[in-house]
């Protein structure tokens, strides 16, 4: 299962490189992306900050490393038992 956030924009090959991580790793059950800023008419600058955290899995929910595009193992989505409806920001995802 993979989420978009409504204002963003996947890159056009963000999906096929996310289920590659997926498909040769079986150990993993989670993939997300960095992000690029885009102004208003579509001008790149640059990374965007939550990419230069460095990533341990303490500090993945308690920084919010996840908020641009993830993909997940539907496995592991079932064994944790999806997402809450209750969570504010959860209620802004689209399922792709």
């Amino acid at each position: 299962m993979g989420w978009v956030d409504s204002d963003d924009i996947l890159a056009p090959t963000a999906l096929e490189q996310t289920i590659s991580i997926l498909n040769n790793h079986p150990k993993v059950g989670l993939v997300y992306t960095d992000y690029q800023l885009m102004d208003e008419q579509g001008n790149l600058h640059g990374i965007g900050q939550r990419c230069q955290i460095p990533y341990s899995k303490e500090r993945l929910l308690v920084d919010f490393m996840i908020f641009h595009f993830r993909l997940i193992r539907r496995t592991v989505y079932e064994q944790v038992g999806g997402i809450d409806p209750n969570f504010t920001y959860a209620k802004s995802m689209i399922c792709v």
